[in-house]
Order: C-alpha cells, then sequence, then structure tokens
C-alpha cells in the first residue's frame, strides 16, 4: 500500500503532514532552532494532532539539530500532556543524522514516566510509516 501523506506549511523549522489511514501525524524538523520559535512550531504541531484527531505521532529528526535542555523540559512539562491527554498510542522516531542529537532525543523519549505511550526508533521513514500503519 502507498501510504498518502497530506502536507501542510508550518515553521521553517518543522513541516506538518497527516496520514488519515493510521490517524499520525508527520512531524519533519530540520535544522536548529529554540526558545520562542521552537514553542511556537511545538503548540503549532499539537494543534494539528489534535484538530486531526491523530493517535500517532511520526517524529522525523533526520535533519534536526540539538535541542536546548531547558527546551526540551518545557516540551514535556506543557506540551507532552496534552498530546497524551489526547490520546496518543504510539510515536516512531526517524533519528537525527548527528549523533549528539540522536542521543539528546533517545534518552528524552525513553525517560517520558509512566505514560503507556509505545515508542520506536528507526533510521528512515519507510520503515516508521510502516510500522505505524501495523498498529
Amino acid at each position: 500500500m502507498d501510504t498518502k501523506i497530506l502536507w501542510t506549511d508550518n515553521c521553517r523549522h518543522c513541516k506538518l503532514g497527516y496520514i488519515k489511514d493510521s490517524r499520525t501525524v508527520y512531524e519533519k524538523w530540520k535544522g536548529f532552532t529554540y526558545g520562542e520559535e521552537l514553542r511556537e512550531a511545538w503548540r503549532n504541531a499539537f494543534r494539528f494532532f489534535r484538530q486531526n484527531g491523530a493517535r500517532r505521532i511520526i517524529l522525523d529528526v533526520t535533519d534536526s539539530k540539538v535541542i536546548r535542555r531547558e527546551d526540551t523540559e518545557w516540551y514535556f512539562s506543557k506540551i507532552f500532556p496534552l498530546v497524551y491527554q489526547q490520546g496518543i498510542d504510539a510515536i516512531a522516531i526517524i533519528e537525527s543524522k548527528s549523533p549528539t542529537s540522536r542521543f539528546a532525543i533517545k534518552s528524552a523519549y525513553t525517560n517520558i514516566g509512566d505514560k503507556p505511550v509505545n515508542v520506536e526508533f528507526f533510521s528512515n521513514s519507510n520503515d516508521a510509516i510502516k510500522w505505524v500503519d501495523t498498529l
């Protein structure tokens, strides 16, 4: 099956898409951003997730850079609880090319606490899409 992603514009650092069949938001991040610009992109991504009634996220950070600790902490204290309340059940993460970024993201998502969200890591988008399609 050919998976169709319906893309929309977001900000210069994040492109958002939606895969209707699997109710998945695809977030494609690139470059380095921080502070209010990053937080606004995360708020936009959450609104997109909620508006589409999504249940899964593919987080493509292949071309993104390391996120500052304070921004990561903000995300997991402000945005992730909202995503969780909306009923997320899975996150597929396409890992960064940057070893430092890869380590930071893996650490952040393996420490989400007691939230029963299935998180898997992938090296390419095809495998991530196949995985969410099987859930």
